[in-house]
């Protein structure tokens, strides 16, 4: 009989331990879960400030660009002359306006792919509330899997390189053009006016 009451005191210590045990493990689980949410909405946070950050520099620049471009006819055009390379303008302005169409698009698509990264990051932060055999490892598996979307990646770029080639084209359109204000054309610049007269 005292044998039995042994046992028994001895199944309860441990199932205390087992419980306290338990209940450390649930504690180390609950702490892991808010630092990985945590993590990932400032990670999420990030992303979108830096891609919010990257389209108002982009839209500024174009549009900064643009209006300069429309002083630059006014103020160093020559009037009553021929002009000389209006091609290099209006491939500018071409530019900027395709800049600012492909940042919008970027926009969009970027806003759509923070909500659909925050909806999947969302179910598995549930899903491994719920899970018991908790491994931090599959939130950050998941969470590289919605990453930036290779279109706005693409757009980004697209829309950085029509910036570049419209600043480029505004700098030959406005050198052509005040090298003729005084009615000279710089020797450098002499094949695009002869080709313009040609």
């Amino acid at each position: 009989m005292s044998n039995f009451f042994a046992r028994l005191a001895l199944m309860q210590e441990s199932s205390l331990a087992d419980i306290c045990d338990m209940q450390e493990s649930i504690d180390i689980r609950e702490r892991a879960d808010k630092w990985l949410r945590e993590v990932v909405a400032q990670a999420a946070v990030d992303a979108r400030e830096s891609a919010m950050s990257f389209y108002r520099t982009i839209v500024a620049l174009a549009s900064g660009a643009t209006v300069i471009s429309l002083t630059l006819v006014e103020k160093i055009l020559p009037k009553g002359q021929p002009q000389a390379s209006v091609v290099f303008l209006f491939g500018a302005w071409w530019c900027f306006a395709l800049s600012l169409v492909s940042v919008l698009i970027a926009f969009l698509l970027a806003a759509r792919q923070y909500r659909i990264t925050a909806t999947a990051l969302g179910r598995m932060v549930a899903d491994l509330v719920l899970e018991p055999n908790y491994s931090p490892r599959v939130l950050q598996t998941g969470a590289s899997q919605y990453s930036r979307s290779r279109s706005t990646y693409v757009l980004q770029v697209v829309a950085v390189g029509l910036f570049a080639l419209g600043m480029m084209a505004l700098v030959l359109f406005a050198s052509c053009n005040y090298t003729q204000r005084d009615g000279r054309v710089g020797s450098d610049l002499r094949f695009f006016h002869e080709a313009r007269l040609g």
